[in-house]
Parts: C-alpha cells; sequence; structure tokens
C-alpha cells in the first residue's frame, strides 16, 4: 500500500497546471481518506485566471472533424468530442462496446481513481463509426496516437484528444444538460444519493447537446 501511495504522490506533482493538480490532489486525499490512510502531505497551488483550461470553440470542433482526412481519426476525434470518457480509454474500445441499436457507448469500468461510464452514442458519430471496416482484433481503432497527432497537424489545430473531453464537458453544459448529468457521464463522483436517480433521463439531457452539435455528412 505504501507503493500506492508514492505513486500517487509522485503522479500529483507531476502537474504543472495548478488547477489539475489540486483536483488531483483532492482526489487521492479523498480516496486515502475513505481507505483510512494518512493524507499526502502536499498543499494546494494557488490558480490565477491565465492557467485556466480553454475548452475549444464549437466552430473550431466542427472544422477539425470536418477536414480531418483518415475517416479513422475523424471517427475517434468525433467521438472523443462528444462523450465524457477519457480519450485514452476510447482509443482502446472495441466493437462489442458500441450499441448501435439503442445507442450506446457501453463502457462501464473503474482504473483506481479513473471512472468509465456507459454514454449515449452521437447519431452523427454512429455513421462514422459504421463507415469504418472491422479490423481483425475486434478494437475500433487499430492505430496509436501519432497518427491522430498527424492527422491534426494536417488541419492545422491545437485541438488534441484531452481538448475534446474539455470540449464535451463545457459545451454540454451551455446545452443546458442538466450539471449532475454531465458529471455522471464524465465519470466524476457525485455526492450524496444523487448518482442513484441519473440514468432514467440520461438520453433526454444528452439529447440538448446532440441537437445543438451537429456534424456535417
Amino acid at each position: 500500500m505504501a507503493k500506492v501511495v508514492q505513486k500517487r504522490r509522485r503522479l500529483c506533482t507531476s502537474y504543472d497546471n495548478a488547477y489539475t493538480y489540486n483536483n488531483y490532489l483532492f482526489a487521492v486525499n479523498h480516496w486515502l481518506e475513505f481507505t483510512g490512510l494518512p493524507k499526502l502531505s502536499l498543499k494546494q497551488k494557488q490558480c490565477i485566471p491565465k492557467n485556466l483550461i480553454i475548452a475549444p470553440k464549437v466552430e473550431e470542433m466542427q472544422r477539425v472533424i470536418r477536414e480531418i482526412k483518415d475517416k479513422h481519426v475523424k471517427a475517434y476525434i468525433a467521438l472523443c468530442a462528444t462523450v465524457g470518457l477519457r480519450p485514452e480509454r476510447l482509443l482502446k474500445a472495441a466493437w462489442s462496446e458500441i450499441d448501435f441499436v439503442n445507442g450506446w457507448v457501453m463502457i462501464n469500468e473503474r482504473h483506481h481513481l479513473k471512472v468509465y461510464r456507459p454514454n449515449p452514442l452521437h447519431c452523427d458519430v454512429a455513421k462514422l463509426l459504421q463507415n469504418l471496416p472491422m479490423s481483425t482484433n475486434g478494437r475500433i481503432f487499430d492505430f496509436t496516437y501519432r497518427r491522430v497527432a498527424n492527422a491534426l497537424k494536417a488541419v492545422n489545430t491545437s485541438i488534441r484528444p484531452n481538448n475534446c473531453r474539455d470540449f464535451f464537458y463545457n459545451y454540454t453544459r451551455k446545452a443546458g444538460a442538466d450539471r449532475d448529468q454531465i458529471d455522471w457521464l464524465a465519470g466524476h463522483s457525485l455526492p450524496g444519493v444523487r448518482a442513484h436517480y441519473l440514468a432514467d433521463e440520461l438520453k433526454q439531457e444528452y439529447a440538448k447537446f446532440e441537437n445543438m452539435f451537429r456534424l456535417a455528412a
């Protein structure tokens, strides 16, 4: 257990951005307190406005997805921009985890402090995915991040997969979706009993985002 705590400490101190550092430190200390272990002896960093993470604008996200020539990377970036799941997990997604009939990305896992919950599948992204050939190993995106980076460089953008998750969180909120629903889809922890009463309206809340963020055919 001591090795696990030290690993968390090293990872926490590796973050340069004060907001990311503080959020991770809070999550780790919450976990340590829950397990009965002493909290990390680290202090919160001062946050200033210029260090805020700025999510991509909707017009830029639509342009990037539209102009990417590689149809596999196009579908990957579109998926990253329309679900709350982390991009590193989506890069490993399997065809068996996509429910085209009911419209869900059926990834439901926990990896230490990271939580992956099922997300609605955007109707336009479903079409992009259905146009891809199925690989023999069952994975949707059978390539490395280098191919993604090259495709993004070719369309002259600073957007990266992690920015797509920021975009989803920010733009879904602007579309009027319930804040608890957004946090749930993004895998965030929710206090109290609220987490038990979200599933019934996920599709209805997601539709607010889906109707505002459409992709060109």
